[in-house]
């Protein structure tokens, strides 16, 4: 499912998945995209607040995988 969060740094667009996992977890593709893994029990918003928290984490991802795509 996607979904969007408003940050500090803007609106960041990503795809949550609930699998049988226990933490949340928070992946940067090569491709930029974002996604985001969370148990089934938790609400979409805990993975929202997650994102948000993240949020510099995640910037610094994106630009990481964007200068690598430019290197290429």
């Amino acid at each position: 499912m996607l979904r969007e969060v408003e940050t500090g740094a803007g609106t960041l667009r990503y795809e949550l998945t609930r699998k049988a996992v226990r933490r949340l977890n928070l992946r940067v593709g090569a491709d930029g995209r974002i996604a985001v893994s969370i148990p089934r029990r938790l609400p979409a918003e805990a993975a929202d607040a997650f994102v948000r928290e993240k949020a510099d984490w995640i910037a610094r991802a994106l630009e990481k995988q964007a200068s690598r795509r430019r290197a290429d």
